[in-house]
């Protein structure tokens, strides 16, 4: 419970009451200790992209420009101190932040009954992405291109 105010935080937002306008900010707990992906983990490389693309899209969209870049190199500094180097983190910030202006965001699958899902561990000297794409493409008769859709 709260008094009365111009501000308050819900959940990971900062709302700021400014006369008739609404400013936003992101909210970030004092004790977190961002225990990020370390890069020697056997998770997939697209989970750290993934990772990079959804909190660039949220600090974009919750903040201003000054807030915005604060938090660009709080989270820099944050991956930099879980072990990542800046050389490999680059390329994915660049990415990311060239879908922040547009509407490049990804968008939710549409299921229908011809979707069909392979749950595969991921381990990085395992079976990659490339193969499993080939296995398809030679085990499964070709379709029309109106219906079959391959990422």
């Amino acid at each position: 419970m709260e008094e009365p105010s111009l501000h308050t935080t819900f959940l990971d937002l900062n709302l700021q009451l400014n006369g008739p306008t609404i400013k936003t900010s992101t909210f970030q707990k004092s004790m977190n200790q961002y225990l990020y992906i370390p890069p020697l983990s056997s998770h997939p490389p697209s989970c750290l992209k993934g990772l990079i693309s959804g909190e660039l899209h949220r600090y974009f969209i919750q903040n201003d420009t000054e807030d915005f870049e604060k938090m660009l190199v709080k989270f820099i500094t944050r991956l930099t101190n879980r072990g990542h180097k800046l050389k490999d983190l680059t390329p994915l910030f660049l990415q990311a932040a060239a879908t922040l202006n547009s509407n490049d965001m990804p968008k939710p699958v549409q299921e229908d009954s011809s979707t069909l899902y392979i749950n595969w561990t991921y381990h990085p000297k395992g079976l990659q992405q490339t193969d499993l794409r080939k296995a398809l493409e030679t085990s499964f008769i070709p379709c029309p291109t109106t219906t079959c859709k391959l990422p």
